[in-house]
């Protein structure tokens, strides 16, 4: 992950692992924003999400991707600042791989 002060940061995974508390000392040591949205979040909200906090980068588990992706397509719309994505906790499948 490289993070900027420039970067809006979201760990869409829970607080209690590893990886959440990574994105979040990460983002402090640099002076990127953190992103916090509440859960569950649904894949439309999470689009929302993502354009209104101007989200550059974001860690989460391949499902989310996946319906993230179905949510993009659905919509027809784009994510213009989300410049890169951190996939955890299983490998993601190759299409999905290509789709990012």
């Amino acid at each position: 992950m490289g993070i900027s002060p420039s970067d809006a940061v979201l760990p869409i995974v829970p607080m209690f692992h590893a990886n959440a508390w990574g994105c979040v000392h990460a983002s402090v040591i640099v002076g990127a924003k953190i992103a916090f949205a509440a859960t569950p979040l649904d894949p439309a909200s999470l689009v929302d999400f993502l354009n209104d906090e101007g989200v550059t980068l974001a860690a989460g588990v391949p499902t989310v991707w996946i319906q993230l992706a179905e949510e993009l397509s659905r919509r027809k719309v784009k994510l213009p600042r989300l410049r890169e994505i951190v996939s955890g906790g299983s490998q993601p499948p190759r299409p999905l791989i290509e789709r990012y």
